[in-house]
């Protein structure tokens, strides 16, 4: 009888690890995708920039 509340008692505790775990995983790729989307976003407006300097600079010759 002891046995079986001691394998609860621990597959409780493996089950609350792999969800802690599983949970910071997902933080961890949220944070990830965010900072894509930003360097992305970055990236585009750089383009966008370069591309109206270019052009601002054919107008002016």
């Amino acid at each position: 009888m002891q046995c079986r509340c001691y394998e609860n008692i621990l597959k409780q505790v493996r089950d609350s690890d792999f969800e802690q775990q599983f949970d910071d995983r997902l933080e961890l790729a949220e944070k990830d995708k965010r900072n894509a989307v930003e360097l992305a976003q970055t990236k585009v407006t750089s383009e966008l920039q370069k591309a109206a300097a270019s052009k601002k600079s054919e107008f002016q010759h």
